[in-house]
């Protein structure tokens, strides 16, 4: 069977009926049309709860606890910085980068980016890509949901402290292998994916002057979304020997 989830960002009483208000009692009475008794998961922060519906009121539903899971703590904080792709392949990005625990999303402006956005377009791309993490952190279990950057120009973006990795194609001699004890020993780690162009050799200088570190993803030339899930499934299993 599968049940309705929702997300909340803060821990619950559970010694207490829970109360579900704004857009979460909206989604389960108006949207699904939840009644007394239905079971749901609520999802918040370290662990996941089955609920059952005590009794549903004017602007809220109130809930019991059946049951209370875990959630695995994530070991590295993932942020994704990657070149505005075409289409709905930055949806694609967006809700596999969230399965695969990525902190936050940097959308960038790049030379080779073939989308054009006004400042208008910027903010509604944005809010779109913010929502679509929500929903996927929601569907899997995350206990957080990844923070959406506003979309930038690359070179007025900053970037956090920790390691830096570069996933560029005119890369031919190193590898991820070659960085696997830096790799393992972080716990903020920075991910790079050009647009569907590649990176411009400009733009290459600029981030290893920011301390970024090139390798490759191998032989094969993938497709610039592709390279993003190789790219962190590889980086998932040198951390932990699995996907985060």
């Amino acid at each position: 069977m599968t049940f309705t989830k929702i997300l909340i960002d803060k821990d619950i009483q559970e010694n207490n009926l829970i109360e579900i208000k704004g857009d979460n009692f909206f989604y389960l009475t108006g949207v699904l049309r939840h009644k007394k008794n239905d079971l749901f998961f609520l999802i918040a922060k370290n662990y996941y709860y089955l609920m059952k519906i005590i009794s549903i009121e004017r602007d809220r539903v109130i809930a019991e606890i059946q049951e209370k899971r875990k959630i695995k703590d994530v070991s590295l904080r993932i942020n994704l910085f990657f070149g505005i792709l075409k289409g709905d392949k930055n949806d694609f990005v967006i809700k596999a980068g969230t399965q695969y625990s990525v902190s936050s999303f940097h959308p960038l402006i790049m030379k080779r980016t073939v989308v054009k956005l006004n400042a208008d377009d910027r903010l509604k791309k944005r809010d779109r890509f913010q929502r679509v993490a929500e929903d996927m952190a929601r569907e899997s279990f995350l206990g957080f949901v990844p923070i959406v950057h506003d979309i930038t120009e690359l070179n007025r973006k900053d970037f956090p402290e920790g390691l830096k990795i570069l996933f560029y194609e005119g890369e031919n001699t190193r590898k991820l292998v070659n960085i696997k004890n830096d790799i393992k020993k972080s716990e903020n780690l920075s991910l790079f994916f050009g647009p569907e162009g590649g990176i411009d050799k400009d733009e290459y200088e600029y981030l290893r002057n920011k301390g970024f570190i090139p390798v490759s993803l191998g032989e094969r030339m993938l497709k610039a979304e592709f390279a993003v899930i190789a790219g962190i499934t590889m980086v998932s299993f040198i951390k932990e020997g699995k996907i985060l």
